[in-house]
């Protein structure tokens, strides 16, 4: 079975929202009374929000300012097979003089090892 095609993040928060939107329908009879229901939603929020409430606080945030960025550090020791190797690097690596250090000749073979190359 194949997995789905592009981003199916948007469709996922759509669930919540179609809920909300059923419940509304299910208690209004016009636009005009779903929209004064979503009115007294963000009333009752901006309220709790006014008296300190935590997460209706990052609720009025995140809606208008949207949502924080989330950082990310990646720490990463990349290796590299010689197969992985194009002819061009390995060609320098065979032709370049020994010396200590990286891309010094393998104690063990005398084979010449590119850095990062195990």
């Amino acid at each position: 079975m194949a997995a789905p095609r592009g981003n199916q993040n948007a469709a996922k928060a759509k669930v919540w929202t179609s809920a909300i939107e059923r419940v509304l329908d299910s208690r209004t009879k016009t636009r005009i009374d779903k929209k004064r229901e979503l009115d007294e939603l963000a009333e009752k929020l901006v309220d709790l929000a006014k008296a300190g409430d935590l997460a209706a606080l990052k609720e009025v945030g995140d809606r208008l300012e949207g949502k924080a960025a989330q950082s990310l550090e990646v720490n990463a020791n990349v290796t590299r097979r010689i197969a992985e190797l194009p002819d061009s690097d390995l060609a320098h690596i065979l032709t370049a003089p020994e010396t200590s250090g990286e891309g010094a000749a393998d104690e063990a073979s005398s084979t010449p090892v590119a850095p990062g190359v195990h």
